[in-house]
């Protein structure tokens, strides 16, 4: 399955956190990068449509056809352990972008399993 076929119940917020905004997964990559590998755990994300509607509930035939085509939006919600802070983050992304958020987000879940869960 896809990250962007995912329909995740409820939503998630970040009251009291920081709410960032990127034009793209690339740039989102440029400015966090690998900063989160040992301490802020991410905790949740959605891939949501353009309006906000989850987007694996509109269907790929509602959404452009082309892969490349920015139609979503990734929320990141990160957890600062120390200060128990949710920040949010809203990356706009593309189909063509998931498997590279795909490869980002199984290393922090691989982290938070191995390392905080053990």
């Amino acid at each position: 399955m896809k990250l962007y076929e995912s329909s995740h119940p409820y939503y998630c917020g970040s009251y009291g956190g920081n709410s960032l905004v990127y034009e793209s997964w690339n740039h989102f990559l440029q400015d966090i990068g690998n900063k989160w590998d040992d301490d802020d755990l991410v905790v949740r994300w959605d891939w949501m449509t353009e309006h906000g509607e989850n987007y694996a509930d509109v269907g790929r035939n509602k959404t452009q056809p082309d892969d490349n085509y920015r139609d979503g939006f990734l929320y990141i919600f990160q957890v600062l352990q120390r200060k128990g802070i949710v920040n949010k983050f809203k990356i706009s992304v593309c189909r063509a972008d998931e498997p590279s958020i795909a490869q980002w987000l199984f290393k922090r879940l691989e982290y938070l399993v191995n390392n905080v869960w053990s």
